[in-house]
């Protein structure tokens, strides 16, 4: 994929993208579920930015195109996997209390 002579391509930038993008925003990603989406679409800014830096693509190249291209999901899919597996993790925990963290609380009626 070649959009112009300055663009890099993947075969240099792939290698470079998880190693820079990622460990910055992923940190307690499985606590994101609730965070406003105003703050989730900033780092998906940061995000596009940086893969647009990193492969100098043209203004006219989608994000899409550079998310695919590169592997990369957007950060919303990547919250939801996250979330998923974190809960798939704490359904099967030895310890009786990490099991229940997964469950919601009941209704404010049912606990008087």
């Amino acid at each position: 994929m070649e959009f112009n002579s300055g663009f890099k391509g993947l075969k240099y930038g792939l290698s470079e993208c998880p190693a820079i993008i990622k460990p910055i925003w992923s940190y307690g990603i499985q606590l994101w579920g609730c965070a406003k989406p105003s703050n989730t679409q900033i780092i998906q800014r940061i995000q596009s930015k940086t893969l647009r830096i990193v492969f100098n693509a043209p203004w006219y190249v989608s994000n899409k195109t550079l998310h695919n291209d590169s592997r990369i999901q957007f950060v919303e899919d990547e919250i939801i996997r996250m979330t998923n597996r974190y809960l798939l993790n704490l359904t099967g925990h030895s310890n009786e209390q990490a099991n229940q963290l997964h469950v919601p609380p009941p209704p404010p009626e049912a606990r008087r």
